[in-house]
């Protein structure tokens, strides 16, 4: 079905216009219902969030310490426990891998040999120095020397020094001075009865476990005395020869060791029907000891190699 036309349609080319709005300066005031308060400016917004703050609050008297207990009247000691055993390091990790029995055997042996090394007192015949005897004092059953020795700021009470061979205990320490006691006993097997105030002697420390061994074992025990013969110079060494009991000649071998007056020397030759051996001495040792002083009919400690009296014993036919 067709419409009627219209009678008075409105011409659509020139529709009624509407009034021309005031222009908005702010367009977004349109959805602001409400009209907002006039504020300054925030300088920090935050401070919407800030509490009152109290105007000097008292301070507390005694605050409680939540995390300070009191202190243990006699606390546990649970890391201060003296070890049970303390072994000597191992050197071999072998040790670790062997079969029970034979592992408690080469432990028991390895304390052996610890606790020999640290109990006994053993020197190596390699003199450090010399030493000056400052005074000798008479005293009963023997005699008190002062030694100036140079190496005094490193001993203590008890340490071992041995003198021209012969071990001496440090009983006082004063400066460079050194004081030891003598037995009678000492005085009369030893060359130490023959020192007075002005004499040098040779000087050696007893030997660390740690350290190198230069001479060989050396217990500072003075066997014997022997005497200067003769005195040879050779170039720039010495000849010696030192006349020992005969009784003492069976601990010595042609290259052999043996201690006078506490030096490590070799053994050049051995003259059976003088009871007399032979040395020849560098120019080292003659000029660091005191073998540059001596002169025929120089009396001299002995000490003859431990190891030949060991063997001597073992294969000593027993008294039963």
């Amino acid at each position: 079905m067709s419409l009627p036309p219209l009678k008075s349609p409105l011409p659509l080319s020139n529709p009624p216009r509407l009034k021309s709005p005031l222009p908005l300066s702010n367009p977004l005031l349109l959805w602001n219902p409400l009209p907002l308060l006039s504020l300054p400016p925030l300088s920090n917004p935050l401070l919407l969030w800030n509490p009152p703050r109290l105007k000097n609050p008292p301070p507390l008297k005694n605050p409680p310490r939540l995390w300070n207990p009191p202190p243990l009247s006699n606390p546990p000691r649970l890391l201060s426990q003296p070890p049970l055993w303390n072994p000597p390091p191992l050197k071999s990790p072998l040790l670790l891998l062997s079969p029970p029995p034979l592992r408690s055997r080469l432990l028991k042996q390895l304390l052996k040999t610890h606790n020999f090394l640290h109990n006994t007192i053993m020197f190596t015949g390699i003199v450090e120095c010399t030493g000056k005897v400052v005074a000798r004092t008479p005293v009963e059953k023997g005699a008190r020397y002062t030694i100036d020795i140079p190496f005094a700021a490193e001993l203590a009470l008890g340490d071992s020094v041995a003198v021209n061979g012969c071990c001496l205990t440090v009983d006082r320490i004063e400066g460079t001075h050194v004081e030891f006691d003598l037995l009678t006993q000492t005085m009369r097997v030893t060359s130490l009865g023959t020192l007075y105030p002005g004499s040098v002697c040779n000087l050696e420390r007893a030997m660390g476990t740690g350290g190198r061994f230069g001479g060989h074992l050396v217990m500072g025990h003075v066997d014997t005395t022997g005497t200067v013969i003769s005195i040879t110079p050779v170039g720039q060494d010495h000849m010696v020869r030192i006349r020992i009991p005969a009784e003492y000649l069976r601990y010595t071998i042609d290259k052999g060791s043996i201690c006078i007056d506490g030096i490590s020397l070799t053994i050049a030759a051995i003259h059976a029907e003088t009871s007399e051996l032979e040395f020849w001495i560098t120019p080292h040792t003659w000029q660091r000891t005191i073998m540059h002083a001596y002169t025929p009919g120089t009396v001299v400690d002995i000490e003859v190699d431990m190891i030949a009296k060991y063997v001597e014993k073992m294969f000593r036919p027993s008294s039963s």
